[in-house]
């Protein structure tokens, strides 16, 4: 029984310039026949917002993801957000993005096995289960409060400049199911047969919270009410990055000469690591707005496509000899599709 922990071990492995060029402009120009824009912010004015978007994203950021079936990859979701807006132009606002998504998927193994143990010279005819079943389960959530700015740059273009604080809270769960193998054990006089299975489950999660900012840009078709619409944001987070290997559960069993000379089930409870992090967020969307008047505001239509990532901002785990300590920070981060609507209304 002393291979155990490398067997262990190698299975939970495998699952593992403008301003010259304005100056010449000048110099050419007829005098009088162009005229600049100001930029000025609207009109002092109270009223409030409320809107909600469904949101279609991939996870990204994980071999995991790139592994999964294209029918499992993506992920539904929801934005939720309300509004005060008071001024010239000023709002504060409150934003929650969420999604989750479980998955499930089986993993091939190709007999990826360290030479080490291929080559012990008192193990024989090792051979492991071609398939092991796992499930991904990924759950994020974000709550964003902005202090907003909006101004106008002529009939077209407007802009809303915002700062603020992010909360983030990132969660990733493997779950691997049935990972097995069996081998002869050749270092006694009477060969021993053992056959080994196990359980593990890997929690990782990333907590933040830290100052954005970030600006939204607006432009007018025409005399139409559709905007094309562009927004970047970024926010650095400070917070704990984790990583827990628990329900590690193992059966040995053992025969010799054909009969059963240990059958065994223990449970072992995996390492926790947790660090501290300084993580980037970075957000960016194209879309457009179609704005309708209403009698008692107006309602605004929004689609578009939007970009997130989160760099090293989780905490992946490593085994050696069947202990678990941290490894490197990966990334987590996620694209797709939203659409939604937007009430704005007046306070008289």
């Amino acid at each position: 029984m002393k291979h155990y922990t490398k067997i262990i071990s190698a299975l939970v492995a495998l699952g593992i310039g403008g301003g010259a060029h304005a100056a010449a402009f000048e110099k050419v120009a007829p005098v009088g026949e162009c005229s600049g824009e100001n930029v000025v912010v609207p009109c002092e004015q109270n009223g409030w917002h409320v809107g909600a978007q469904y949101i279609y994203v991939q996870p990204t950021g994980d071999q995991l993801y790139t592994d999964l079936s294209s029918n499992s990859k993506w992920a539904s979701g929801f934005r939720l957000e309300g509004g005060y807006h008071f001024g010239t132009g000023n709002d504060v606002t409150v934003n929650w993005t969420y999604f989750s998504k479980s998955s499930r998927r089986n993993i091939t193994l190709f007999g990826d096995i360290p030479s080490t143990l291929l080559s012990d010279e008192d193990i024989d005819e090792l051979v492991l289960s071609p398939v092991s079943p796992e499930r991904v389960k990924s759950k994020f959530n974000a709550v964003n409060l902005e202090f907003g700015q909006l101004a106008h740059w002529g009939s077209q273009v407007s802009t809303r400049l915002h700062a603020g604080l992010q909360y983030a809270q990132i969660k990733r769960e493997r779950s691997h199911l049935n990972l097995s193998a069996s081998f002869v054990d050749t270092a006694e006089e009477q060969p021993e047969s053992i056959s080994l299975a196990t359980n593990y489950h890997v929690n990782q999660k990333f907590t933040g919270i830290g100052p954005r900012v970030g600006i939204d840009a607006f432009y007018t078709v025409g005399e139409s009410n559709l905007k094309l619409v562009g927004k970047a944001a970024v926010a650095v987070l400070a917070g704990d990055a984790q990583v827990t290997i628990n329900r590690f559960r193992v059966n040995a069993v053992s025969v010799k000469d054909d009969v059963v000379v240990r059958d065994e089930t223990s449970v072992i409870l995996g390492p926790s690591n947790r660090t501290r992090a300084l993580v980037p967020a970075l957000e960016s969307k194209l879309g457009m707005e179609y704005d309708y008047a209403l009698a008692n505001g107006d309602l605004v239509f929004e689609a578009g496509y939007q970009w997130v990532s989160y760099p090293q901002s989780m905490q992946q785990p490593v085994l050696i000899d069947g202990l678990g300590i941290p490894g490197d920070r990966s990334n987590f981060g996620y694209h797709g599709f939203y659409v939604g609507l937007k009430w704005l209304g007046d306070l008289a």
